[in-house]
């Protein structure tokens, strides 16, 4: 892309947005850093380095204001924090792929989990359907599927220490019981 084209990261806050974004501002992209509350951006090394704006992606007014301009969307959003999580990530999706296309986005990167063959979860279900929304918005997406997101302070790794840690035996449903690369 280079150093004319301005690239969106939604969930800059978040693990991987807040790792990814000095990358991308090393190869030369413009980079608008979405966050529900800017002045958390300060936490950030890189926040004077980017344009931050606000951005709530169950907001449509404040998704639309952010996709103005830009080239690139980097969807790296995904809730789990209520039990609606499925509802709000399906709601969030349609939202920005509607403001994607409408705005001319051409290319829409969504970092979703890796999905085995057979029974899912509700989480990789869900990271399914947003993949399958934000396809098929017509705009080119490219769908990155990651498995275990782990290092230090990420929410992967924060389960994965506070299970060990409590219960170093645990059984595991069967649905987890599946070949992926």
């Amino acid at each position: 892309m280079g150093s004319d084209k301005r690239v969106l990261v939604t969930g800059a806050s978040g693990y991987v947005g807040a790792r990814l974004i000095p990358g991308l501002l090393e190869e030369g992209y413009q980079v608008r850093a979405g966050f529900t509350d800017p002045a958390k951006a300060e936490r950030f090394w890189w926040h004077d380095q980017v344009e931050v704006v606000a951005l709530d992606v169950l907001d449509p007014g404040t998704v639309d204001a952010a996709m103005q301009g830009v080239d690139a969307l980097l969807y790296l959003v995904h809730s789990m924090a209520s039990d609606d999580f499925a509802e709000k990530d399906r709601k969030a999706a349609r939202i920005v792929a509607d403001a994607a296309l409408a705005a001319g986005v051409s290319r829409i990167v969504y970092l979703s989990g890796i999905v085995p063959d057979g029974e899912l979860s509700e989480h990789l279900k869900s990271r399914l359907e947003v993949e399958e929304i934000l396809t098929a918005s017509g705009i080119s997406t490219i769908t990155l599927r990651a498995a275990v997101v782990v290092g230090a302070g990420s929410t992967s790794f924060e389960i994965i220490r506070q299970i060990s840690e409590r219960m170093p035996v645990h059984t595991i449903p069967s649905w987890m019981n599946s070949t992926v690369q």
